[in-house]
């Protein structure tokens, strides 16, 4: 279409022969309107046909159903081949009338763009008798060269280029894509939809079988009574017994107190994934981050450190005695792939918070009777350095880090894993 509008652009300049500007005029018109019988045609017969196609599978269904015999009763419809056919020749219907609504909106839009183009011809050929006119005024001179003038093109405004096409094509594809997924969408959402409800009728009929075990065990609860103080307790409860009922009657009832533990659990299990996903890890937490006292680490082996320049530390196998101090932070536990200065950095952060009291979750376990004499100093000090002086502090717990992961390495590998410490100057 736009090739044979650029041709005619293109005589236009070249010629200025108004009887061959008029018959190409003429023939364009009649071209589109030849293209816009034959797309309305064409839509129009498709439809047809479709509706056709309907009446013939409605008259082939009630045929069959007569067949049968008998008009059936009010039961639950059952999908067949012949409503799934009439449900795609709906569907190829709707589509039909969908795509002849686009070709008429696409017309109209050629018609006005070939609008534009009369008046843009129009204006052209005024031009061109301008210049017949003009030349003809000229004074006929032999010696005088003759002048010729570059056409230039002329650019009609409303036209696509070639790359503006492309893009209204990835524009239609993206459209399409996406009518699509929301197709998908709402299908999963009605799919969700019937779970949901499907859970809630077996939430509802767990609760009702519940409230019926509940009144049953009170009913034999009420015989066993009755039984008792007529004299045949002793007959009931063996007549329970070989039935099985024992059990049932011993069984304890999970009260309110038993689910409110239960949800204690689940959230303490939810809250160490959390801090698990918050420091960049993928997979399920490990067994000692998942551990019932996620603060405490069972043991590590005792050694001393070894490298002077980082210290002398004790490490114990034995359980946290009261009086010793606790760094011990579930965040930064059983830590891999995480370089050790940017981890270090980030625990001696959370660690004057802690002091600080802005955070609570560092214990101090302390206690004048049992607590050793060097170790009642190492947490007076570092008390009164974090009220004194925070980077003293920081650099002291950041020592600290240090001794702890050199210990953790010589058991565990290249992680960082924090213990209870005694710290000797």
């Amino acid at each position: 279409m736009r090739s044979e509008i650029f041709r005619l652009r293109k005589q236009l300049q070249e010629g200025n022969k108004s009887g061959e500007i008029e018959k190409m005029s003429s023939l364009e018109k009649t071209y589109w309107k030849l293209m816009e019988a034959q797309h309305s045609s064409e839509a129009k017969k498709r439809i047809e046909e479709l509706e056709q196609k309907l009446m013939d599978a409605q008259k082939e269904i009630a045929m069959l159903k007569r067949q049968k015999g008998g008009a059936p009763g009010p039961t639950t419809p059952v999908p067949t081949d012949d409503s799934e056919a009439i449900r795609r020749l709906k569907e190829e219907l709707e589509e039909e009338r969908r795509r002849r609504l686009e070709l008429e909106e696409l017309l109209k839009k050629t018609e006005a763009e070939m609008d534009q183009l009369k008046k843009d011809i129009d204006a052209e050929r005024k031009k061109s008798l301008d210049l017949s006119n003009q030349l003809k005024n000229l004074p006929k001179s032999d010696n005088k060269k003759e002048t010729v003038t570059e056409i230039k093109e002329v650019t009609v405004p409303g036209g696509l280029s070639e790359e503006q096409l492309r893009e209204l094509e990835e524009l239609r594809a993206k459209a399409e894509e996406l009518e699509k997924l929301k197709a998908k969408l709402k299908k999963r959402d009605q799919q969700i939809a019937s779970l949901q409800e499907d859970n809630d009728k077996l939430n509802e009929e767990q609760v009702r079988l519940l409230k019926l075990l509940k009144q049953v065990r009170e009913q034999l609860r009420i015989l066993m009574e009755l039984a008792e103080k007529k004299g045949l307790g002793d007959v009931i409860k063996k007549l329970f017994e070989e039935a099985g009922l024992g059990k049932t009657m011993a069984d304890p009832d999970y009260t309110c107190f038993d689910r409110l533990y239960d949800d204690a659990l689940r959230r303490m299990d939810k809250q160490r994934r959390m801090e698990w996903y918050r420091l960049g890890n993928t997979g399920e937490p490990p067994p000692s981050f998942k551990a019932v006292a996620p603060y405490l680490h069972p043991s590590l082996i005792r050694k001393e450190c070894p490298d002077e320049s980082r210290g002398q530390g004790v490490f114990t196998t034995r359980c946290l005695a009261r009086g010793e101090l606790l760094l011990a932070s579930p965040p930064l536990a059983a830590v891999q792939g995480v370089h050790q200065d940017a981890l270090a950095d980030s625990l001696a952060d959370v660690i004057l918070e802690r002091l600080a009291g802005a955070v609570e979750g560092l214990w101090w376990i302390y206690a004048e009777a049992k607590c050793p004499a060097e170790d009642r100093a190492v947490v007076r000090k570092l008390q009164k350095r974090a009220r004194s002086d925070v980077r003293d502090v920081r650099q002291q717990v950041l020592r600290i880090i240090a001794v702890n992961a050199h210990a953790a390495q010589l058991q565990i590998g290249n992680s960082l894993e924090l213990s209870w410490w005694t710290l000797v100057h």
